[in-house]
């Protein structure tokens, strides 16, 4: 609906409803203003002297603005009045039905509107739209921006306008990448002309390697002095400089790094198969994992996996699941058994640049491109992808297909295969981690009876204690998801690429997805959560009559922090009802370090515990 101009604080629009006024009196009518709004009028007023009375006594008649009037005074008035419909007082009534309602000024829908010819001509909050200053949503095309790089957008008569961008857009330089819009969506694709700038060591040259971005990568050209009986001089990044090595290059074995005693570091000291057997933990938390050779760890192609303290009776560390061991070694650029030497085997040239990780932000689609990752063409494509078992996705979206893509649903490890056949006829094959972390404060949700049994996911507001369910204070289908996102802890919103899709706005805190009937986990994201806050996690069991075993895992910063649930140590719903009227789980309170100068985020988290077990309770909204 249209807004009634406010005509009075306008020096403009008072002049020219003045001009209006006198151009159309053509008599003096001294009663009552007239309140209606065009045509044949009736003055409200009541007596009015006529200063036309011929018989020059006082008239007290009424006057009928249609034409005639009659004199009770002592001489008989017989003049004529004509009335136009312009005799009220006020310039310009709010509320037209046409023109002449206006004074002068446009009548548009209903409203009285001052002409224009640009928006300079209108007051703030008005634009210039066909001819008329109306209520504008927007004034500039700043005003209209979305934060998405692949949207165009613009303040076009007052209301914003926004088109997808295709192709690719203006990007941070040397990073390797640029991104691709395809309507709308953006897609960050690797761009080997995206130099990165020089290091310091004088035998690198800078250039960007496939699926690892830029990199400072050695040039033993530089470090050939031509003198064959010096052996081979190569590029070494550790030293910064060229040293000479055998001109035979094979790498020396390594001391594994076996002590032999058990250490609590996440490592397998002991050569034992085990990692920190025997350590404390607090129960439902994690930490990085390497069950191979220490010496090895973080070497190479080799990746920290992850455990989880198992056991709430008397906790104890995990198995180490995940990551990255030492394999055999094959040419491929990489270091595949872990010890510090790549492609450490005669006669290699190799034509494969195999990446060992690279990330990715949750859900946004993320392209595999065959070609460009592995630095080489070749035909009868095979994509494998392992997700995390949190996760609803079971494949990329074409397998065969030299360039394909998935949507991560889930943080965490998505473990991806390809093989593919050379240009020479051989079969070649790679695998890497693509590892998807969220920002700030992320905690997901699954459960064993997807479809049959609705349960929500809920976060606690830092510094209170209020009720669950039905309040500001709790983050959760009701007020946190969607369209029903009205919930405001004072956290700034996030944009673009930050926001599921890449696109757009999104408050903090939200509920992504409030899972229903799908397959798909819950979570609930805080992007900027503050140092020292600590926030409350609870699942209640809203529909449904099957026993449920719901699982819960805590990320922040990126990393795993806390999972609770998963076998050995299930907890079971079995009793559901709306308004926390089913049965409750108060999970755990996770506490978050948020580093001052960095921004990086980490927290500790601790279970909740109720007898020295899960705290579950029936149709109880308390804290």
């Amino acid at each position: 609906m249209q807004r009634s101009l406010n005509i009075g604080s306008n020096r403009v629009l008072g002049m020219m409803a003045a001009l209006a006024l006198l151009a159309a009196c053509t008599a003096a009518d001294t009663g009552a203003a007239n309140t209606s709004r065009g045509g044949s009028t009736r003055d409200t007023g009541g007596s009015s002297n006529d200063s036309s009375s011929g018989g020059g006594g006082s008239d007290t008649a009424t006057t009928d603005d249609t034409g005639s009037s009659t004199d009770a005074g002592s001489g008989s008035d017989t003049t004529t009045t004509a009335d136009t419909g312009t005799a009220d007082t006020t310039p310009v009534v709010p509320g037209c039905v046409d023109t002449s309602d206006c004074g002068g000024l446009a009548c548009v829908n209903g409203d009285c509107a001052l002409p224009c010819s640009t928006d300079a001509a209108c007051e703030a909050g008005y634009a210039c739209v066909a001819g008329s200053c109306l209520p504008a949503s927007c004034t500039t095309d700043a005003a209209c921006s979305d934060g998405n790089p692949c949207t165009t957008d613009s303040c076009s008569a007052g209301v914003c306008a926004r088109a997808p961008l295709f192709g690719a857009v203006a990007d941070e330089p040397g990073n390797c990448q640029h991104i691709e819009c395809a309507a709308g969506v953006p897609a960050y694709v690797e761009d080997f002309a995206d130099m990165p700038p020089p290091d310091r060591i004088a035998c690198t040259i800078e250039q960007c390697v496939p699926s690892r971005g830029p990199q400072s990568v050695p040039n033993n050209a530089l470090c050939d002095d031509g003198d064959p009986f010096n052996g081979d001089e190569i590029c070494s990044i550790p030293d910064e400089a060229c040293i000479s090595v055998p001109a035979t290059w094979i790498c020396d074995e390594p001391d594994p790094g076996y002590t032999g005693t058990e250490v609590c570091d996440g490592s397998d000291n002991n050569a034992n198969g085990q990692v920190d057997e025997g350590c404390t933990c607090v129960f439902g938390t994690t930490q990085a994992c390497f069950a191979g050779a220490p010496s090895s760890r973080n070497v190479g192609g080799c990746l920290d996996g992850t455990q989880t303290c198992q056991n709430r009776a008397a906790p104890a560390w995990g198995p180490c699941t995940g990551g990255f061991l030492p394999t055999t070694e094959i040419c491929d650029t990489k270091d595949n058994d872990c010890d510090g030497c790549a492609d450490d085997i005669p006669d290699c040239e190799a034509s494969l640049a195999c990446p060992t990780e690279v990330t990715a932000p949750p859900l946004q689609l993320y392209v595999l491109d065959g070609p460009a990752v592995l630095g080489t063409t070749g035909t009868g494509w095979s994509w494998t992808l392992r997700a995390p078992p949190n996760s609803a996705v079971r494949g990329v979206a074409a397998p065969t297909a030299a360039r394909t893509t998935f949507t991560p649903d889930v943080s965490g490890d998505y473990l991806v295969s390809v093989t593919f056949t050379d240009d020479k006829g051989d079969t070649q094959g790679c695998s890497w981690i693509v590892k998807v972390r969220g920002k700030g404060l992320r905690v997901e949700m699954r459960w064993d009876t997807f479809t049959r049994v609705d349960i929500d996911l809920h976060l606690h507001r830092a510094g209170s204690t209020a009720s669950w369910c039905d309040n500001a204070d709790t983050c959760f289908y009701a007020n946190c998801a969607g369209t029903f996102g009205s919930i405001n802890w004072g956290y700034p919103n996030s944009t673009g690429l930050d926001c599921p899709g890449g696109t757009g706005t999104c408050k903090n805190p939200r509920l992504d997805l409030d899972n229903i009937s799908s397959s798909s986990p819950e979570n609930i994201n805080l992007d900027n959560p503050r140092n020292g806050e600590t926030f409350r996690v609870m699942a209640h069991m809203y529909g449904g009559s099957a026993a449920t075993r719901p699982v819960i895992t805590i990320y922040c910063g990126g990393l795993v922090r806390a999972v609770f649930g998963e076998a050995p140590d299930p907890v079971t719903l079995t009793r559901s009802g709306g308004s926390c009227g089913g049965d409750t789980w108060r999970v755990a309170d996770v506490t978050m370090i948020v580093d001052a100068g960095t921004g990086l985020m980490d927290c500790t988290v601790v279970p909740v515990v109720s007898s020295g077990g899960y705290d579950v309770r029936n149709a109880y909204q308390g804290f």
